[in-house]
Order: structure tokens, then sequence, then C-alpha cells
């Protein structure tokens, strides 16, 4: 497997790294880790409005399983969010995972008011909440795929370069479209590996959003149907 390695760009001046995010951003302003998950599973369900949104996707079958899954690995010691949203393609997994505050929510709104379409109820405006899995993660992986391009994996360790590279191996899976954010946990972090813990924090960020939320177990959903 062929991968293409690249250094993160930003949106604003003098701010190249996803260190210099978390140090300036995140670790002053939001001092529990917690945060991360409340990130992903917001830009998860952004994924599944802007598909919903998108007149291009209107013959797709959004029914046949839950938008957002949230699945714990202990053995692994991995935590995913996958969503069954608009998924990436290669190029922007390059341009929105690599480009530090730029978003892909914000574009899209933008596009959306240039039509004269009505609003939607977006979250991720500032395209930095994504990299607050690396307060948790010593790497992140995102398995994705969109309609119009293949299944690509974007990964980065410690918030280094990152690498894009099509995912010949189908390790995490096949997906027909959307997106899966998988965190390898640091040792400090495993307690979100606790499933009385993590269902708190889905029962509390499903108040917020619209789409509904299943955490995965080996036999079994527990959803948050709201």
């Amino acid at each position: 497997m062929v991968s293409d390695t690249f250094g993160f760009n930003a949106h604003f001046p003098g701010r190249l790294n996803v260190s210099d995010v978390l140090n300036t951003v995140f670790n002053p302003l939001l001092t529990n880790k917690d945060v991360f998950l409340g990130e992903l599973i917001y830009n998860a369900a952004d994924a599944v409005m802007i598909l919903d949104c998108d007149d291009d996707y209107d013959a797709l079958d959004m029914e046949q399983e839950p938008p957002i899954r949230v699945s714990l690995d202990k053995q692994r010691r991995i935590l995913t969010v996958e969503d069954a949203g608009v998924g990436m393609t290669k190029e922007e997994l390059i341009q929105c995972l690599g480009t530090v505050a730029r978003s892909g929510t914000q574009e899209f709104l933008k596009d959306r008011e240039e039509r004269g379409c009505k609003p939607v109820p977006l979250f991720g405006r500032f395209g930095v909440g994504f990299y607050s899995a690396f307060r948790v993660s010593y790497k992140v992986r995102v398995v994705t795929k969109s309609i119009s391009d293949r299944q690509y994996i974007w990964e980065s360790e410690e918030g280094g370069p990152f690498t894009v590279s099509p995912d010949a191996d189908m390790f995490h899976g096949e997906l027909f479209r959307g997106t899966k954010v998988i965190c390898f946990l640091k040792e400090d972090s495993l307690d979100f590996l606790n499933e009385t813990i993590v269902d708190e924090l889905l029962a509390s960020h499903s108040q917020r959003i619209r789409t509904s939320i299943v955490r995965v177990t080996k036999r079994r959903f527990v959803p948050w149907f709201h």
C-alpha cells in the first residue's frame, strides 16, 4: 500500500501543527479530556446532516444502519466513532483534516447561503474540534469513503505529519459511505474504554443532536435515541 505523507497547513498564521492547537486552544480552555468525544460526535452528526441536505443523495437509504456508532475495543485499547454520513474524498482528507482551522462544515454552509438555501443547524464552524482526539490518543486513524471516490485512510501519530493512502486491505471493514475515526488511546486515557463512563457522555451529547447514536458491543447495540 502506497502512502502519501504530508505536513499540516493552517488557515491562521503561525500554527502549523496539532500540538500548537492543543496547547493554545484546547488545553487552557477545556480541562476535561472527555470533550474529545463530544467533538467527534458533533462532527459525525454534521456529516449525516450534510448528507441529508444534499439533493444528490436523496435516493440513498439512510435507515439501514444507525447513523452514528461508538465502539470500544478494550483488548486493542481503541475507541472508534463511526458515521454513515457523507464521507470524504482523498482531496477532502488532505485539505480538511490536513489544514488546521479549515472547516468543511463552514464551507458547506457558506455554499448553501450563496445558493439561497435555508440555514442548517450544524456544529463544526472552526475546523479545530477533530484535533482534540490527540488529547487522548497517541495515534488517530481515519477511514472514510465518499460516494465519489474510493476508500482512504488518513493517519497521524502525536499530531505529527500525516499520511493518506488507499484502503487496499479493508482491515477496518468496507464502507459504503461514511467515516470511522479510530482513536488509539494513551495510557492515561484508558478510562474511555469504560462502558459506564462512555454511556454517560453519550447520554449527554445525544441531547444536542438530531442524529441517533449507538454504542457497539460485541453482541449488541446500546441505543441512545432521542
